[in-house]
């Protein structure tokens, strides 16, 4: 089995690695296309020319720009939702995989040879890192605004002004990345990112800015493809695509799922009403029966636990899975199913027992906080590099219960204190559940710290809702 390395939390040694690390990328695939505005149809030479680089594999940005100089139209193109995608030559670094892509996969359904759907394999088993996405402001020298998030809270940045050298009498050169600053100005004055008050984004200049980040099997290349969108739809739903495979499956990564589109009735505002609108989004399936995972046991199949500890990134081509005993987690009833009245999107956060009542078949047997029938492994304990998913909730159950986290109103308290702590989804993470495992140790010899950092987030979140 291949030892994989995290391509996050790694400590610098180069000043390359200072900077935060994204998956390289050799293309894209676009989910729409552009076509001639009316007034530009009725331009011959207009028409010729987007015909021709549209079959050359031109980017829309280039046939924008030719139109522009030797037409003398500006702005000639606009976008249309379609049922297909965009795979050409030119958003390639080698252009040949545009071609490869669409000999392997593409269709013909009467107009010629389309991409209307293909498979993807994740290299991250967190569903964020698959799908990095922000809301941005774009100006003549690149991003002007953009959200991100801070102690779960979302805010909006700038860059600031260059700063100049009045004795050198030149502008102060920054080394390594740009220094990025909270946004303040009479818009947004306190930095955090209010779409309501925003005035880019009320006037249509701020986009969300997403994209999926995938391999494609047969396609050979030193990187991964993006499927870049603006849709809050489409990576809404694959969003919930990828929770609900990583809930039923035990994990995302390494497993073949394809994309393709489907209508969906969404709402949009149209002249300050909200209408319906049919519009051809991305949708994630895969060829796999969840009831067959449900049966088994959630994260029954479980990656290795190396890798899940050396961080997020698995190897895409090690699938290989052992599969847990049955019998022995038989009678654990598991804190953190689905519920069955929330959405996938919302549900994957741990369901904690009502006022503290397990009810029957709980993994937690009936003792009062601060006293446990068993002593707990230590947290460097090595039996517990061996643990399992399961055991790993079940010690984290303990624990809470430990802690006193028993009523309705602490146990939600603990949700949102978890989910600003390592994001929504945590609890599904074999990494995740064992920092926080170990960070429940420590806060048993120090409750009260414990409860002061519960309060805290918990107030954090109330100021901003």
């Amino acid at each position: 089995m291949s030892n994989a390395n995290s391509m996050t939390n790694v400590a610098p040694r180069s000043m390359f690695e200072e900077r935060p690390l994204r998956p390289p990328t050799i293309g894209k695939i676009r989910p729409g296309i552009k076509v001639l505005k009316s007034a530009a149809r009725q331009n011959a030479q207009a028409v010729k020319l987007y015909d021709e680089m549209v079959a050359a594999g031109d980017s829309f940005e280039t046939i924008d720009s030719v139109i522009e100089r030797q037409c003398k139209v500006k702005n000639s193109l606009v976008p249309k939702n379609v049922e297909y995608f965009t795979c050409r030559r030119s958003d390639f670094t080698n252009p040949d995989i545009a071609t490869e892509i669409l000999r392997l996969y593409g269709e013909d359904r009467g107009e010629g040879v389309k991409l209307y759907k293909f498979p993807v394999v994740f290299a991250f088993n967190d569903w964020l890192e698959n799908a990095p996405h922000q809301l941005t402001t774009w100006g003549q020298s690149g991003r002007k605004f953009f959200s991100t998030y801070e102690g779960g809270v979302r805010y909006c940045k700038t860059y600031p002004k260059v700063e100049h050298d009045e004795r050198a009498k030149r502008a102060v050169k920054n080394f390594g990345m740009r220094i990025e600053v909270h946004r303040q100005d009479n818009a947004i004055p306190d930095g955090v990112c209010n779409t309501n008050l925003c005035p880019e984004f009320q006037s249509g200049q701020c986009k969300l800015n997403a994209s999926l980040i995938f391999a494609i099997p047969d396609i050979k290349g030193l990187g991964l493809i993006e499927l870049v969108t603006t849709s809050m739809y489409g990576i809404g739903k694959a969003r919930e695509a990828m929770e609900m495979f990583a809930h039923a499956n035990g994990r995302l990564s390494g497993n073949a799922l394809w994309i393709n589109k489907k209508q969906i009735d969404i709402s949009r505002q149209k002249d300050g009403e909200y209408v319906r609108t049919l519009q051809w989004i991305p949708i994630l399936n895969a060829d796999v029966d969840l009831s067959e995972g449900f049966a088994r046991g959630i994260d029954s199949r479980q990656p290795a636990q190396r890798d899940a500890r050396a961080g997020n990134v698995v190897d895409i081509a090690d699938v290989r899975a052992t599969m847990a005993d049955d019998k022995a987690h038989a009678e654990l009833v598991d804190p953190f199913s689905v519920r069955g009245d929330s959405s996938a999107s919302e549900s994957l956060v741990p369901d904690f027992p009502a006022s503290g009542e397990e009810g029957e078949g709980s993994a937690v047997p009936e003792a009062t906080a601060g006293e446990l029938t068993d002593p707990l492994p230590a947290a460097d304990d090595p039996s517990l590099f061996d643990e399992s998913v399961d055991d790993k909730r079940a010690r984290l159950t303990w624990l809470l219960k430990d802690l006193g986290v028993t009523t309705r109103e602490r146990q939600v308290m603990f949700s949102n204190y978890a989910n600003v702590k390592y994001a929504n989804g945590w609890a599904f993470r074999p990494k995740d559940l064992d920092t926080m495992n170990d960070h429940l140790m420590v806060a048993l010899h120090d409750r009260q710290a414990f409860e002061e950092e519960m309060k805290q987030t918990a107030a954090g979140l109330n100021q901003y809702t």
